[in-house]
């Protein structure tokens, strides 16, 4: 259902690419339904997963390390896109740099969480559902501030509802291979 929800929300923002007012509101009702369909699949790897008490730990830091690489990577690549985009204006660069600086720390974040979460597999939702809500929290901030430094607010949308997409697609591929794991544990 949320996955409708998000998927109905994108096609209403791009074929309503007209109204100035009115983007502000749907891209914040976008961001919420992304926040909300993220804790979902933090959720669901908490609990319906359910790694057994003794995983299989290198299989699980594995599967982790990918995805944590996989989300730095695109995170890099995002703020490339956006720095190439918008460095050249005076008006947002400060916010370029702000959203650079954020996701940046984040992927450094994340190469850091690897070693956090080998140590305590009960903290592997814990730890993707804060990258997630810290990311979309910064999505947000960062949108705001660009909106007033009067940058183009449709193509910073595009940028972060393709990241968006990204992280999504991870935190199915991690789910997935989480529970394909724990299937082969209890074999």
């Amino acid at each position: 259902m949320v996955k409708l929800i998000a998927c109905s929300l994108l096609l209403v923002l791009l074929v309503q690419n007209g109204r100035a007012d009115q983007q502000q509101p749907e891209f914040q009702d976008w961001l919420h339904n992304a926040k909300q369909y993220l804790d979902g699949v933090a959720k669901d790897l908490k609990e319906k997963v359910g790694l057994p008490p003794d995983p299989n730990g290198a299989d699980v830091l594995r599967v982790l390390k990918e995805h944590n690489d996989k989300l730095a990577q695109n995170l890099k690549e995002s703020v490339q896109k956006i720095e190439e985009q918008w460095n050249t204006n005076e008006a947002v660069k400060s916010t370029v740099e702000n959203i650079k600086a954020a996701f940046n720390a984040q992927a450094q974040k994340l190469k850091e969480n690897n070693a956090e979460v080998a140590s305590n597999f009960e903290k592997i939702g814990e730890t993707l559902q804060g990258t997630w809500n810290s990311l979309t929290q910064e999505m947000e901030k960062s949108y705001n501030e660009f909106n007033k430094d009067g940058g183009k607010r449709e193509e910073l949308e595009n940028y972060f509802k393709s990241l968006y997409d990204k992280v999504k697609t991870g935190a199915q591929e991690l789910e997935t291979k989480l529970q394909e794991l724990n299937k082969k544990d209890r074999r």
